[in-house]
């Protein structure tokens, strides 16, 4: 005799075949997990590789008393720059910059640029190098 079920809406309750399908899908979401997990592994380094730097400037031209925060006001405005300390003028009108940037988002030669742009030539210190 033949045995047949009445299906009760969508989903008939007794039927297995929808939950090898949510074990697929399980399997599925498990798969993306694992690789999501071993591409965040591999690139972890990059990340770990930006970091925060310091970087120390001889800015010329800057004897006035209002070159010092012109220099600071500028070299904190570049994208990337954290923290910037500016000493008095020397004898030869030049100050001391000391920055503080993140190494991903600008480098020394645009801070240079920047402040060059203003009318403040500058170079990498080098007494910060000794």
């Amino acid at each position: 005799m033949n045995k047949s079920r009445a299906r009760v809406g969508p989903f008939d309750p007794l039927d297995r075949s929808h939950r090898t399908l949510k074990q697929r899908k399980g399997k599925v979401m498990k798969t993306r997990v694992g690789i999501f997990s071993v591409l965040a592994m591999l690139l972890a380094p990059l990340a770990a590789q930006a970091g925060q730097a310091k970087v120390v400037l001889d800015v010329h031209h800057a004897g006035c008393v209002l070159c010092g925060p012109i220099v600071k006001s500028t070299l904190a405005h570049v994208k990337g720059v954290t923290g910037v300390s500016v000493s008095q003028a020397d004898g030869n009108a030049d100050v001391m910059a000391t920055v503080t940037y993140d190494d991903a988002l600008t480098s020394p030669p645009a801070m240079i640029k920047a402040t060059t742009s203003q009318g403040y030539p500058a170079e990498i210190s080098k007494r910060a190098k000794d």
